[in-house]
């Protein structure tokens, strides 16, 4: 649900993403 309100899915120090990114979501960090 958290897709659905737009919140930040993932933590990028979690997930080593240059920022937070929503699940689901376009993934530009490639």
């Amino acid at each position: 649900h958290q897709r659905l309100h737009g919140l930040p899915g993932n933590l990028p120090s979690v997930t080593g993403a240059s920022g937070p990114r929503v699940l689901g979501g376009i993934y530009a960090a490639w």
